[in-house]
């Protein structure tokens, strides 16, 4: 039997309409959260969030970076931080108001993208100690506190070589990866390096880097090196190389207790006949899977052929979750055009893509591939909190288990951070095509109803994205 597109949307909040059939009553809810928006406090007196970054979310709690102005409306107070929401609170982690050390002259200027897991927060910020001048450094906020793992004072694992700058970290279970610069300072001639650094039980090591080998070629050399994801003691990365007298190409990478192994590189076939990769993005990693974008091409050298897609290696072979030739929604006429770096929970993947369906304009929509079936969260366009969505965003470590966290900026220019849970289950097939029209009749007649969405709110969105090598297709 062909694979059916579904579409149920309940617009009111807390209200479960109960629709007729089996279809609709039995669909799988999308509940949504909203944690915090423009509209909110941003926990110091008169202060109010004006943007946000993508957030990271770990087993029921999400952290993010926002700014904050307010006060002076002639001389506004502009605030950067880290902010953490969990048990339907939302708790300041660290601001440039507060300070990095028992030093009151201490301050923080700016700060990266968090990453949390449990209650472990990782992040990067510049700040300086007293009258010491501002540096970069990696901390770590858990309920020991405040501290420092790392900072551009901070020695390097080689002899003579010290930090100069970070990427944003990756934390799994009280380990840390991160993405460093290094130098050794020479005036005249400075040797610089670059690498990736784990830190745990209150310990820095080198995963890898520049004067490493990326195989046993004793002429293999490693470029530079792209964001780094945590799971479990596995690490995943992206690294430019050459293997002995080859030409540098890039290539994706896992590093763990049984050594550094590749996972796919330039010089390998995609999962469609005659492509092969061209670049990666950043992978992101669950346990032994991992997921990234990647680029490729038939290398045609007249008019070649090219496809932007997403990945999934797990562990023991590569397989495609989507790319431009599958379909976003059930229109034949539908295509995606581009794919934004994945984040991977189990085997499920989430991921943002820039798409099309029929004549209409191109709008970028939050995707989930779960349990093999590819499904639309929420788009450009779509009805949110009331609001209409402008666009999304979406980060390395924007999933856990069956949970998102995104942003989503709106078309009268506010914006807010939220968080969506995927219901289990799955929708059953209806026993005769009556019970289609009927369903589809009747959300058609909810579609036009336009009722508000608030706060949080029930939401069920699955289109099409059926593909030809998809069991029930």
């Amino acid at each position: 039997m062909p694979c059916l597109s579904w579409v149920s949307i309940v617009r009111r909040t807390l209200t479960v309409i109960a629709l007729a059939g089996p279809s609709i009553a039995s669909a799988v809810p999308l509940t949504f959260t909203k944690l915090a928006d423009t509209s909110t406090n941003a926990l110091r007196p008169d202060m109010q969030y004006a943007s946000f970054g993508d957030p990271s979310i770990s087993g029921g709690q999400e952290a993010f970076n926002a700014r904050s102005t307010g006060g002076d409306p002639f001389r506004p107070t502009t605030l950067d931080g880290i902010y953490a929401y969990g048990g339907g609170s939302l708790r300041r982690v660290v601001d440039q108001a507060d300070q990095p050390s028992s030093n009151p002259f201490s301050r923080f200027s700016s700060f990266g993208k968090p990453s949390i897991s449990g209650s472990d927060i990782a992040f990067t910020a510049n700040f300086r100690d007293g009258g010491a001048s501002y540096r970069d450094g990696v901390f770590v906020q858990n309920s020991a506190g405040l501290h420092v793992v790392t900072d551009t004072n901070a020695d390097t694992t080689r002899r003579g070589m010290a930090f100069t700058s970070f990427g944003d970290p990756s934390i799994s279970g009280g380990q840390l990866a991160f993405k460093a610069h290094s130098s050794d300072g020479d005036p005249f001639r400075p040797a610089s390096l670059d690498g990736i650094y784990a830190y745990s039980g209150g310990s820095l090591r080198r995963v890898v880097g520049q004067l490493d080998q990326p195989s046993s070629n004793p002429f293999s050399l490693f470029s530079r090196f792209g964001k780094p994801s945590i799971s479990s003691g596995n690490i995943a990365f992206t690294a430019n190389f050459r293997d002995g007298g080859s030409p540098y190409h890039d290539g994706v990478f896992v590093q763990n207790g049984a050594g550094l192994r590749m996972v796919a590189d330039t010089n390998a076939d995609t999962t469609r006949r005659g492509m092969a990769f061209t670049s990666f993005g950043d992978p992101s990693i669950s346990g032994d899977e991992v997921a990234f974008n990647a680029h490729s091409s038939d290398g045609d050298p007249f008019r070649p052929i090219t496809l932007d897609g997403i990945y999934l290696y797990d562990g023991v072979a590569l397989d495609r979750v989507v790319d431009e030739m599958d379909q976003p929604t059930s229109d034949p006429f539908s295509r995606f055009f581009s794919f934004g770096d994945p984040s991977i929970s189990g085997s499920s993947v989430a991921f943002l893509a820039d798409y099309r369906s029929g004549s209409a304009s191109l709008r970028k929509g939050l995707f989930l591939r779960l349990n093999g079936v590819l499904d639309e969260i929420i788009s450009a366009g779509d009805q949110l909190d009331g609001l209409t969505v402008a666009s999304l965003g979406f980060g390395q470590d924007g999933i856990d288990g069956n949970a998102l966290a995104f942003v989503a900026a709106f078309t009268d220019g506010s914006s807010g951070v939220f968080r969506v849970d995927v219901g289990s289950g799955s929708v059953p097939e209806p026993s005769t095509p009556v019970m289609v029209l009927t369903g589809l009749c009747l959300l058609r007649w909810l579609g036009r109803r336009g009722l508000q969405l608030r706060a949080s709110y029930i939401i069920r969105k699955r289109r099409g994205g059926c593909r030809p090598a998809h069991p029930n297709c």
